[in-house]
């Protein structure tokens, strides 16, 4: 299990963001030691959220805007951001890996994080 750290913005959403790792880790994923995740500051009025991890840090940040959420930051966003904070995940953007973990928790949890096109078969 990793260490969360929240900014005050993030707080809100503590409860989804513990519910939303333990339920990916169930999967089979994992994360890295830290993950630090604060709200995002950038002027974009388009990006929802931005996860970046590098190779040789024990931690992984995740940027998630509370401004361009028309309702607040969503339970799906939540989850995209995490799923691509994987270790199995990162630095792979949108590809197999993605689809499949993306796979993964909609058969799982009924959540559809979106960010890769599947094949349903």
């Amino acid at each position: 299990m990793s260490t969360l750290y929240l900014d005050d913005d993030m707080m809100p959403y503590a409860d989804i963001f513990l519910k939303a790792i333990t339920n990916i880790e169930a999967l089979g994923y994992s994360f890295k030691p830290d993950l630090l995740i604060h709200k995002y500051t950038g002027r974009s009025k388009k990006r929802l959220g931005t996860t970046y991890c590098y190779p040789n840090d024990d931690f992984c940040l995740i940027e998630l805007s509370t401004d361009n959420h028309k309702d607040g930051i969503t339970i799906d966003t939540i989850y995209h951001e995490l799923a691509h904070a994987t270790i199995e995940c990162h630095f792979k953007g949108h590809g197999k890996e993605f689809k499949q973990i993306r796979k993964k928790i909609i058969d799982a949890y009924n959540i559809d994080i979106g960010g890769a096109v599947l094949k349903m078969e």
